[in-house]
């Protein structure tokens, strides 16, 4: 899924749109933010998104090992799948706390705001 500069909302803003191909919009909200920071924007905002996908797969990949580590080290054969799982689980929520957050402040350094439809 790839932001991208849409149409004009007035002489000074544009909106956003998520896309997840070349034709097809995603249901997502849109966002608006001033004509001139655009292009830096969508740039940095695409470009953040892929290596957040990244720390994401990472974060599961090493919260999962480390579960897997600590469910064998426990008493039972029942422990080591709990771990590997419970791991998984808190790399998602890891990754998606990060990506959250550093979206948030892109998106507060450039000064987007949600787009309700309403001109500016």
């Amino acid at each position: 899924m790839r932001l991208e500069v849409g149409q004009n909302i007035d002489n000074t803003h544009v909106r956003l749109n998520f896309r997840k191909g070349s034709y097809q919009p995603d249901y997502m909200p849109s966002y608006a933010i001033k004509t001139s920071k655009a292009d830096e924007f969508v740039s940095k905002f695409n470009e953040q998104s892929s290596n957040l996908k990244k720390v994401t797969v990472l974060s599961v990949i090493i919260s999962s090992l480390f579960g897997g580590i600590i469910g064998s080290n426990m008493k039972g054969k029942f422990w080591m799948p709990v771990g590997i799982l419970s791991g998984i689980f808190a790399g998602f929520g890891i990754g998606a706390a990060i990506s959250s957050n550093k979206k948030n402040k892109l998106m507060d350094e450039y000064g987007v705001k949600r787009f309700d439809g309403n001109k500016k």
